[in-house]
């Protein structure tokens, strides 16, 4: 989902808030775990505090008891008591049992499981109260209750001992449970500390990696944005392109059109060539259109290869021939070989296979002002790359194996710029980026060749000189079913000799090729002598100059002789006109077989 820009300022402040709460977080995980260990430690302070409390006003009891004994001891019965040392020593004795029975001292003995002690408490209490009313007695005067206060003390004191001695074990016994309560509290406190950090490390982890995240977002919706204008672009740009490509064959339908109404008005096109021109520039429009559907269904990663089973050289030939009238507009020649290596019958997308084709020889025929363009499907060196989809498909399905061949497109033309060859070598195997565009480099044609290359895992390269052409080729996998359909008997014309004769190098040297096919030792020339009193079988006359001279004299030679000369260049040769053979262009394999075939017919009988 694609950001937008103007709500940029409410995530930072969401970032920032974050931020902050996480660090929060951490500062009151921190002080929580300070707090709860403090808390424990105040804890187990206290109940040691009122341990000892408890512990001293036992004691305190017992000595305070001797005390009391030890003063009414040294009393006799002509000692004189005043009220105020006896209440003194008295009300001393007694606040020791309250703060036994009373506060917190009070309510911790109440907690001991042993029930005598609060009976002790109680016994001893009630004994002191009744030794108040003897100290009533001996206030008033009486010194011979002090025998009997004597008498009560030495009873209560065994229990004052008792007393002390259990408070010291309960005690004891109290201190050490409330000390293992406090552990193991404390280690229940440590452990859910211990997960609390554990989750708020997890969290901050996962907070920072959100975050991260986030920050990634805002670099790919920056990113996105700069894509989403270069499509924008790219789209107006090939908009401009397809309209540019289309305008030239409206133009000329609409042209042809206008001649046909108007008869009378002078037309460069006869009546009728009227008609197959309109075929031809609807042909070219409709191929545009297609060309710009196929490149759109790419970019969106729609289009997918079907590969079916075709006879490989009649079905090349054939996207070849469709450009034929656009090759005699420009007087271009064209001449196609397939190597006779290739299998005849391959599985291959061919609807793609034609785009390739038309599109490298249509790019060929625009850059190209003289000369010729020669098209070459030969095997190719490169290995079979990973196949998956309906190629995959194709072959499982099939059994059969899958292996490469070349497709070269090679022309005289003007080449290309420096400049734009060095922008197709930084792509790897000339492979485009989904968000680049080469349109404006290379235009409609190569740039649907490009892709469906790419589409099919194939590998597009060329080589370009400037003033002296370019040459395309394409390596792209096909599969090879496990029997070939039966084909007729191959043409083979053993223990011939041919000559060419053709200033355009290349174009002699793919028609050597296609002669070789039919076992025809061929000779290549550019020169107009040195080919008197030389004896051929076949002769082959091309574009040259100098059709004078030494040359028409070996072609006067060669018409004595009943040599078949073959001849498709534009000079009329007064007097033997009628012995040549024209060809027409493109030059293909299946024509030429078969005017060897009538040229030969007397050698193929015998």
């Amino acid at each position: 989902m694609r950001l937008s820009w103007k709500r940029t300022w409410l995530i930072n402040l969401n970032k920032w808030f974050i931020y902050t709460v996480f660090t929060l977080l951490i500062c009151l995980c921190t002080a929580l775990l300070g707090f709860i260990a403090y808390i424990g430690d105040t804890s187990h302070n206290n109940d040691r505090r009122v341990f000892e409390s408890s512990v001293w006003n036992a004691l305190q009891l017992q000595v305070q008891s001797y005390r009391f004994i030890n003063y009414f001891s040294s009393l006799d019965s002509s000692s004189a008591v005043t009220h105020d040392d006896i209440s003194f020593e008295y009300e001393l004795l007694m606040s020791r049992i309250d703060l036994l029975r009373k506060g917190e001292i009070g309510e911790l003995i109440r907690e001991f499981d042993d029930a005598r002690i609060i009976k002790l408490l109680n016994v001893i209490n009630g004994e002191l109260e009744l030794v108040s009313f003897d100290i009533a007695k001996i206030e008033e005067g009486d010194n011979s209750y002090i025998e009997k206060l004597l008498v009560r003390m030495n009873r209560i004191e065994p229990n004052i001992n008792e007393l002390i001695s259990l408070i010291n074990k309960d005690n004891t016994e109290y201190i050490n449970t409330k000390f293992l309560e406090h552990q193991t509290n404390l280690t229940t406190i440590e452990v859910l500390s211990g997960i609390l950090a554990t989750c708020l490390l997890l969290l901050c982890f996962f907070s920072m990696k959100a975050l991260s995240e986030l920050r990634a977002a805002f670099v790919i919706n920056k990113r996105l944005q700069s894509g989403i204008e270069t499509i924008h672009e790219n789209k107006t740009n090939m908009t401009t392109h397809v309209l540019h490509e289309m305008r030239h064959p409206i133009n000329a339908i609409l042209a042809a059109t206008k001649a046909l109404r108007n008869k009378d008005e002078a037309s460069p096109l006869t009546k009728a060539e009227l008609p197959n021109h309109i075929e031809e520039s609807g042909q070219q429009l409709l191929n545009t259109v297609n060309m710009f559907s196929d490149l759109s269904e790419i970019n969106i990663q729609k289009l997918s290869l079907s590969p079916y089973l075709e006879h490989l050289r009649n079905r090349v030939e054939t996207y070849i021939d469709t450009l034929e009238h656009q090759l005699a507009r420009k007087n271009l020649l064209c001449s196609v070989y397939v190597d006779p290596s290739l299998p005849t019958y391959v599985s291959l997308d061919f609807n793609r296979v034609k785009a390739i084709v038309i599109g490298l020889v249509q790019n060929a025929i625009s850059h190209t002002v003289k000369g010729s363009i020669c098209i070459q499907i030969r095997p190719s060196s490169l290995t079979t790359p990973l196949l998956s989809g309906p190629m995959q498909e194709d072959r499982i399905t099939r059994g059969s194996d899958t292996r490469m061949l070349q497709i070269a497109v090679k022309d005289t033309g003007l080449g290309m710029p420096s400049q734009l060859q060095n922008d197709l070598r930084t792509m790897p195997s000339l492979r485009r980026k989904e968000d680049e565009d080469i349109l404006d480099k290379v235009g409609l044609n190569l740039s649907l060749c490009f892709k469906l290359v790419e589409l099919m895992k194939g590998e597009i390269q060329f080589t370009s000189v400037e003033g002296e052409g370019s040459e395309f080729w394409v390596d792209i996998p096909y599969n090879l079913p496990e029997k070939q359909p039966e084909q007729p008997t191959q043409l083979k014309l053993s223990n011939t000799r041919a000559l060419i004769i053709e200033e355009d190098q290349q174009l002699r040297e793919v028609i050597a090729q296609q002669l070789a096919i039919f076992d025809i030792n061929t000779s290549l020339s550019s020169e107009c002598t040195g080919h008197n009193n030389q004896q051929y079988d076949l002769i082959i006359l091309g574009r040259t100059d100098c059709y004078e001279g030494d040359l028409l004299e070996a072609i006067n030679q060669w018409h004595t002789e009943a040599t078949p000369i073959i001849n498709y260049q534009s000079k009329v040769f007064k007097g033997i006109e009628a012995a040549l053979t024209p060809i027409t262009f493109p030059l293909l394999q299946s024509k030429l077989e078969e005017t060897l075939t009538h040229l030969f017919k007397h050698k193929i009988a015998e």
